[in-house]
């Protein structure tokens, strides 16, 4: 009864540690700075002073994580583009986002339209004229966005700015990030543009009164019902009278009932010397009632598609030696060990018992591994964002997992006993001889285990040319395989 008052009071204590260092947190105002895991998000202004009946910028600033990336307003094949839903002051009121021109990034046979490394996305606020001056304008925005690499992670920050209003407007010292950003915005087109759907699945935007550049892309904005072009097909610059024109390829989603003017973002030249033209063209269907090729009677390959570089049996070999590998890990090899020295104790009483129980504790390991790769496909298949690891970017697994650690050190330092029946179930196993006690100590033993880890993922990187479902799970279960290979192995001969 002692030693059970003295854990309730260590607990008590551990969560008023953990309730004081949280305390802060939930009390502090809402920042202009936030983190997600790949960007930092500040909201900035162009002013501290705005003045009654005024129109200023403030900006979403984002540093993005190298070799990841945010979504334009068409976020192209796939992505969500960034949104920010705000609360403002009585009498304020919030412009669209106005979005920079966008860079093509390719993904396998993908092309998205987003942002890489830093990106400004400005809003026009409009201050009220009634607004009175010593008033404090506080402008509280919910920003969420799509955070994508190889994986792609919900992220988003809630952001807070206040500025003050007076006789006289002062410039912030965030003024000239805004300014450059505006400065780079998609600047009006004074040319004229057409655009024409043709009857063999093509798309021409023909631009007249503008010299022909040497490299020329058009980012179409997003269209009701589907999609202008196939975002990841080349599009094809041609000089002709007058201007020139880039022949792009119809979406297969294309709506038939398209109507124009369509707009989008023009770029010339590339680099640091690419202008950026934001267009509306009418549009005229030439090619109504016809449907755009398939992507198998396209003669011109994407160039963007990813060949893979090793072959599925040479996946499969890496895959089993990564495992065997993975066996010498410090957090897998204690635990392997352990179950190696059970059962070569329990071999010198019953070498074939305890052989048999190696294979079947083997085949749990196999058992769980097929059902975790079974789980992250099926989630994959529904559209979540779901990669190796994945179960640690939830915070709630993140916490119980601590909650659980913080219990097994009690139990280790002796504060109190749970479970010691079952810590024996595997050599129990043994000695009563029944195999399914064996496959269920080998499925929860690795499943709890590897659960809690993210270092089994860059053994899976072979598998990544590998998109089909059917042969991710054949690498992997080859991978597996490897995993309990040593104790199908170790109890063939005493010791």
């Amino acid at each position: 009864m002692a030693r059970f008052d003295m854990v309730k009071a260590i607990l008590c204590v551990v969560a008023l540690i953990w309730a004081t260092l949280a305390a802060p947190a939930f009390a502090q105002p809402l920042s202009n700075v936030g983190q997600s895991e790949n960007v930092q998000a500040r909201l900035i202004s162009e002013r501290t002073i705005v003045t009654a009946g005024e129109t200023f910028h403030i900006a979403i600033d984002k540093e993005i994580a190298r070799n990841w990336h945010t979504y334009w307003r068409n976020p192209g094949d796939s992505g969500e583009p960034t949104n920010i839903n705000w609360t403002l002051p009585q009498g304020v009121t919030a412009s669209a986002i106005k979005w920079p021109a966008p860079a093509a990034i390719p993904f396998g046979p993908l092309v998205n339209y987003g942002f890489s490394d830093q990106v400004t996305l400005p809003v026009a606020i409009q201050v009220p004229a009634s607004a009175t001056p010593g008033q404090t304008l506080e402008m509280i925005g919910d920003v969420t966005w799509l955070e994508c690499s190889d994986i792609c992670i919900p992220g988003g920050v809630k952001l807070a700015l206040r500025v003050q209003v007076g006789a006289n407007s002062q410039t912030s010292p965030d003024a000239p990030i805004i300014a450059r950003a505006l400065a780079a915005l998609p600047k009006p087109f004074d040319g004229k543009a057409d655009l024409i759907a043709n009857s063999d699945g093509t798309l021409k935007l023909e631009i007249a009164g503008q010299s022909a550049p040497r490299v020329a892309y058009f980012f179409p904005y997003e269209v009701k019902n589907g999609a202008l072009i196939d975002f990841a097909q080349p599009q094809t610059l041609a000089r002709q009278e007058g201007g020139f024109a880039l022949t792009m390829v119809r979406s297969p989603s294309f709506p038939q009932d398209l109507t124009g003017p369509i707009g989008g973002v023009l770029v010339l030249g590339q680099g640091g010397g690419a202008r950026a033209f934001d267009i509306s063209a009418p549009f005229e269907n030439a090619g109504a009632g016809t449907s755009p090729p398939t992507k198998a009677s396209q003669a011109a390959p994407a160039p963007m598609a990813v060949v893979p570089d090793i072959t599925l049996l040479g996946a499969i070999g890496l895959a089993f030696l990564g495992g065997l590998i993975l066996n010498l890990m410090p957090c897998v090899f204690p635990i392997l060990s352990m179950k190696i020295l059970s059962l070569v104790q329990a071999s010198h009483q019953d070498a074939h018992a305890a052989r048999a129980h190696g294979l079947w504790y083997g085949a749990g390991v196999i058992v769980s591994f097929l059902a975790l790769a079974g789980v992250l496909i099926g989630l994959q298949a529904a559209g979540q964002a779901a990669g190796w690891g994945f179960q640690l970017q939830n915070p709630a697994i993140v916490i119980g997992l601590a909650v659980i650690m913080t219990l097994v050190g009690f139990n280790l330092l002796g504060f109190f006993e749970i479970g010691s029946s079952l810590q024996g179930i595997g050599n129990g196993a043994i000695r009563t001889g029944s195999a399914q006690s064996s496959v269920m100590t080998g499925f929860w033993r690795s499943l709890s285990r590897h659960l809690a880890q993210r270092h089994s993922w860059a053994w899976l990187w072979v598998l990544r040319p590998h998109n089909l479902p059917a042969w991710h799970y054949w690498c992997f279960s080859r991978w597996v395989w490897a995993l309990p290979f040593p104790l199908s192995r170790s109890p063939l001969r005493r010791v």
